[in-house]
């Protein structure tokens, strides 16, 4: 996991994007992933990678682009760790 690039500032971005875009029940969701507190990282990244799929499962064709991007590029780094994610 030491070759893992921190994704958080990203999806801290995606968040705001979602509130502006009126998707506050998402950016909750994935605010409070962010924010629980974890026994090791990788109860973390499963946790920021599930919400990540939730939310964009959700919101499908209605996400925002700058939002998808910023998912594709935390899951990128979350499957890196965890590889079954889905």
């Amino acid at each position: 996991m030491h070759n893992l690039r921190d994704f958080r500032p990203d999806l801290q971005a995606a968040i705001e994007q979602l509130h502006v875009a009126g998707f506050d029940g998402e950016a909750y969701v994935l605010a409070a992933s962010m924010e629980g507190a974890y026994g090791t990282a990788l109860e973390m990244l499963s946790a920021i990678g599930g919400a990540v799929l939730r939310v964009e499962k959700f919101l499908g064709p209605d996400i925002p682009g700058e939002v998808q991007a910023a998912f594709q590029r935390a899951l990128i780094e979350v499957r890196k760790a965890l590889p079954a994610l889905n």
